[in-house]
């Protein structure tokens, strides 16, 4: 009996120092994170909605020439195409071509199945992936895993009040290391929690 309960009590401590090991890597990898080759020009600039300024940056990128294509994954469904031009036609020169929109995705596994087929239908190479710091881990991990040929740049975008000695740094640093976890032992495993990436086509 003795003997069983030092093998639990040295697996937990052993698993908790392997947790936080890997929670200190994530958060020092988050830290550093800075946008790759930022002069560097791609095919396609790709925002994923979730997070403040990724819209706005990715803008700002394909005003700056960086991608013939924007494509935004994830948007919500009664925003058109139209109101994102309006909403950004007098503050930025606006190119001339070519912003699409992604309605369908619900996860980040669904940006990437959304990207996917975009990409494919678009003749895509290569791309510059925009989306917060603490969220580029788990969109690199779901973009490569479906996307292994194509070129990705990371262009991560800061957001406010994103410091360590803020709440809500921990709390989306953890949720997020999580979630990377969680997608790990789903791929190397092979079992699927239950959800919807992608909503219906209408």
């Amino acid at each position: 009996m003795k003997s069983l309960l030092t093998f639990f009590l040295v697996t937990f401590f052993l698993l908790t120092f392997l947790w936080a090991a890997g929670l200190g890597f994530y958060t020092i990898k988050i830290l550093s994170a800075a946008p790759a080759m930022s002069s560097k020009k791609t095919d396609a600039i790709i925002v994923l909605t979730g997070g403040n300024f990724r819209i706005e940056t990715g803008m700002r990128l394909w005003s700056d020439h960086l991608a013939h294509d924007l494509f935004i994954t994830g948007v919500y469904k009664n925003v058109s195409r139209r109101s994102i031009l309006d909403e950004w036609r007098d503050k930025i020169d606006l190119p001339h071509c070519c912003l699409t929109l992604g309605h369908r995705a619900t996860t980040t596994e669904g940006n990437a199945l959304e990207a996917k087929e975009w990409i494919q239908n678009n003749h895509i190479r290569s791309a510059r992936l925009v989306t917060s710091k603490y969220h580029m881990p788990r969109a690199l991990f779901e973009f490569h895993a479906l996307l292994p040929d194509i070129t990705l740049i990371p262009h991560p975008v800061e957001i406010q009040d994103y410091e360590p000695e803020h709440r809500q740094f921990w709390r989306l640093t953890i949720l997020e290391y999580h979630k990377v976890l969680a997608r790990t032992f789903e791929r190397l495993s092979g079992y699927r929690y239950n959800r919807q990436d992608l909503e219906s086509s209408p």
